[in-house]
């Protein structure tokens, strides 16, 4: 990781030219080290002090938009109210330079670093840590109660600034809560129907967060979560989206998220089927090419060149030069590409392989991740995908297709035990299969982990390392590999 100061970063940021993912510096003290982020839109820095972590975040707009007075009041208030995250304010302001070299200030916000609503859900989306979603309705709940109670507003709750301790506890991050009316209640309530459909339907819960989202858009959706809530008798979740559809008070928002959180999560067969049909966000692209026999419901396996082994209840079969995925009775699965290869399933997923790149499919058809990846390799037991783009740049996915590593590599070699090799400038490093960047770029060569080691090679010399990362065993000469 390269080392800069602040306002060598905050240079950076400020010229429009500059595109430098790995720009970043760290705070080190005694006893570890706190990475910062940085993005188009502010810059993020992990402090720790004696007792707490803090993030400081530097935004980069011209307007900050809350005064000191402001600031001041929110940290006030975070002290009596639990959900609040507490802020301090920087008042020896930043000075950032523009790309024409004039410089201006900023005040800056200290913030506790807590896990927004979209990324709290992408951490804890499997069975075993599913339960966090339960306490984070509850916390909603209780949030909404307490904002009624103390005529307390937000104002501005998106899904980033609604975040959540690894714990599943609300917090309420971003600007000071004003005196103003908001729709806090509303978003509140969006958030709880988010985690609670997460938690019954991984695949349906993607539809909902697509970056298409006009206000016809939203209220579609709405309406299948409602026509699917009262399909299987799901009254809590019916009755919170007719909130969020008609409106409501904020007391009838506590009830309701309150109830849903006590629902048990089951799965929704029909809510996925609903939203694919109507998104417009995953409407066959005009250039799709479907295959000649689109309109058929059922394919006759016994008419074509090749049939394989059912995997995960679904059989591929080849017609001249193209694939294409049914179930064992011959109920075709529509695929919205002319398919030039076809994987097995595993867990849902399978890679498939068109005339414009490679991309990832569930079991219904639609595409994960679109084909347009010059390469991509599906590890259903790390639950994981390595892709490469057409410029040769690797990253780390989940099963959604959400990017999970930060920084991209020149090549990425298998999941495996939880790691993956990846390669910069002919150095290797180790990543989780999280997207936690392990080590630096620091070893000269760098195999899978086998049963718990793994082989690498560092200034030549060749040993094994754990998963610590550490050594395990006595050096192996080169010639002996």
């Amino acid at each position: 990781m390269k080392i800069a100061t602040i306002s060598n970063c905050l240079k950076a940021l400020e010229n429009e030219h500059q595109r430098a993912p790995e720009l970043s510096f760290m705070r080190l003290d005694v006893n570890r080290k706190s990475p910062h982020h940085v993005t188009l839109n502010d810059i993020r820095i992990a402090l720790t002090n004696s007792a707490q972590h803090w993030t400081l975040t530097v935004p980069r707009g011209a307007n900050f938009r809350a005064s000191r007075w402001r600031i001041e009041a929110r940290a006030a208030e975070s002290a009596r109210y639990p959900l609040l995250a507490t802020a301090r304010y920087i008042s020896s302001a930043l000075t950032l330079l523009n790309s024409t070299g004039d410089s201006y200030t900023r005040p800056a916000l200290l913030e506790d670093a807590f896990t927004p609503l979209e990324e709290f859900i992408r951490l804890n989306g499997t069975p075993e840590r599913r339960s966090l979603f339960r306490a984070g309705i509850e916390s909603i709940s209780h949030a909404i109660a307490t904002l009624r109670i103390e005529h307390l507003h937000h104002g501005e709750l998106t899904r980033q600034n609604i975040a959540f301790t690894p714990e599943g506890d609300l917090r309420l991050t971003g600007y000071p809560i004003t005196n103003g009316k908001g729709v806090d209640a509303e978003r509140l309530g969006e958030a709880a129907l988010l985690l609670f459909v997460a938690g019954c339907d991984p695949d349906a819960y993607q539809f909902l967060i697509t970056t298409n989202r006009d206000e016809a858009e939203r209220k579609r959706r709405l309406r299948c979560l409602l026509v699917s809530a009262e399909y299987y008798a799901v009254d809590a979740m019916a009755q919170l989206v007719r909130l969020i559809m008609q409106g409501g008070s904020s007391h009838s928002f506590e009830q309701a998220v309150a109830t849903l959180a006590s629902q048990p999560f089951r799965a929704i067969p029909t809510l996925n089927i609903l939203l694919r049909a109507s998104s417009k966000a995953i409407a066959t692209p005009p250039d799709t090419q479907l295959c000649d026999d689109e309109v058929y419901a059922r394919i006759d396996l016994s008419l074509c060149d090749e049939v394989t082994s059912p995997t995960d209840q679904i059989v591929r079969y080849r017609r001249g030069n193209y694939w294409g995925y049914a179930y064992t009775d011959g109920e075709r699965i529509n695929v919205e590409r002319r398919l030039t290869s076809a994987g097995e399933f595993s867990e849902g997923r399978a890679v498939i392989g068109t005339e414009r790149g490679y991309g990832l499919m569930d079991s219904t058809g639609r595409l994960v991740m679109n084909d347009v990846w010059a390469s991509l390799a599906w590890y259903p037991d790390e639950n994981v995908v390595v892709a490469s783009d057409n410029k040769g740049f690797w990253q780390i996915y989940n099963r959604m297709g959400h990017q999970l590593s930060a920084y991209p590599a020149d090549w990425m070699g298998d999941a495996s035990e939880g790691f993956v090799v990846a390669r910069r400038e002919n150095k290797y490093c180790y990543y989780s299969t999280d997207g936690r960047k392990l080590s630096d770029y620091i070893y000269d060569d760098a195999q899978p982990f086998l049963n718990g080691q793994a082989l690498v090679c560092f200034r030549g010399r060749y040993y094994h390392i754990d998963t610590t990362l550490h050594q395990v065993a006595n050096r192996i000469k080169k010639e002996e590999k």
